[in-house]
């Protein structure tokens, strides 16, 4: 058994998900993820959204949040939030992954259209809530605007399973399929709390 085995094997599984996440995390965001992992996101409820924009944040606006639009768009026509999407790590105009185009029909929705756009100030400024898929995009989008802190929730957060919705992108077909389900539940509920 090698040195890094036997490390792992003793740390708990939370703690190596600490360290997963901090490698991931963008420098200026690694005190906000140990504040998180600390203290963490309240849970099950939203913060005062009023009925202006919601934004849908993930690492590259090729898979979640492109999905959480496309479904909030499709759910929620008659709710006067408007549906937007953007990543944390993205360039403007990235297609959709093919793999979420497929999976995306399944669930009734087409992203052969979606094109990716930066998370930016402007956007931010904008939107009365700011929903992201895990751990890391929440430090994230934290660290990078702090005015928004009081608007940024985890959409698994709204769920009875996991608070982090993790990226399939370097997954397979299944790894998508199954966060798409996780991010359709919590629009689901996200919708159904905004009705309320």
């Amino acid at each position: 058994m090698t040195a890094r085995t036997r490390l792992k094997s003793l740390l708990p599984s939370q703690a190596l998900r600490l360290i997963q996440d901090l490698r991931r995390a963008e420098p200026g965001a690694r005190l906000e993820l140990l504040l998180l992992a600390a203290t963490d996101d309240p849970a099950g409820h939203l913060p005062t959204a009023g009925e202006g924009r919601i934004v849908f944040i993930c690492h590259g606006n090729v898979l979640r949040s492109a999905v959480a639009e496309a479904l909030f768009r499709l759910k929620a026509p008659d709710l006067a939030h408007r549906a937007a999407s953007a990543g944390l790590h993205t360039r403007v105009g990235r297609q959709a992954d093919l793999r979420g185009q497929l999976v995306g029909r399944e669930l009734g929705v087409e992203l052969k259209d979606h094109r990716s756009r930066p998370l930016d100030a402007d956007l931010v400024a904008g939107a009365d809530l700011l929903v992201v898929m895990d751990r890391v995009n929440l430090a994230e989008t934290r660290s990078r605007h702090p005015e928004a802190r009081n608007r940024a929730i985890r959409l698994g957060r709204l769920t009875r399973g996991a608070a982090d919705i993790p990226d399939p992108y370097m997954g397979s077909e299944d790894d998508v399929r199954a966060a798409y389900h996780r991010v359709a539940e919590g629009v689901t509920e996200l919708i159904r709390q905004l009705k309320a």
